[in-house]
C-alpha cells in the first residue's frame, strides 16, 4: 500500500507527457472569454492516479495547455474530456499551447471555424 502515498511528483518529470495524449482541443470564442473542449486519452500510472484520487491530478496538465491562459475554470471533467473556460482577449491574434496538438478547432461567434492540425500555435481573427 506504500504506492498510495507517494505524490504524483515521484513518478518523474515526465509523466504527464508519457501518460495523457491529447487528441483534440476545440475553442469556442464568445467574446471576452472562450470555451476550451479538450479530448484526450490516459495511459500507464495515470489512470491509477485518476482513479484513486479523482480528477484532480490532470488538473495541472489542463491548466498549462493553453500557454497564456487566464482564469481557468474548469467546468466539466471525465475520464476521457474535460471543459474549461478562459478569460480571451479580443485583441489577441494567437493562442499559444504548451504542446503540439493533432487537432485543433477554433470556432468563432459569427458561425465560423478553423481547423488547425499538428500545432502548437494558432492565429484567430476576430
Amino acid at each position: 500500500m506504500q504506492i498510495l502515498t507517494l505524490p504524483v511528483s515521484a513518478i518523474g518529470p515526465e509523466w504527464n507527457e508519457k501518460s495523457l495524449d491529447i487528441d483534440r482541443v476545440i475553442i469556442e470564442l464568445d467574446g471576452d472569454c472562450a470555451i476550451v473542449s479538450v479530448n484526450y486519452e490516459l495511459h500507464g500510472v495515470i489512470v491509477f492516479y485518476v482513479f484513486i484520487l479523482g480528477g484532480k491530478v490532470i488538473e495541472p496538465i489542463l491548466n498549462e495547455l493553453i500557454t497564456d491562459a487566464e482564469d481557468l475554470e474548469i467546468l466539466q471533467m471525465t475520464k476521457d474530456s474535460a471543459k474549461f473556460s478562459i478569460a480571451f482577449d479580443t485583441s489577441r491574434t494567437t493562442i499559444a499551447f504548451s504542446q503540439k496538438i493533432p487537432l485543433i478547432i477554433v470556432k468563432y461567434p459569427d458561425q465560423r471555424r478553423d481547423e488547425f492540425r499538428d500545432a502548437s500555435l494558432v492565429r484567430v481573427s476576430m
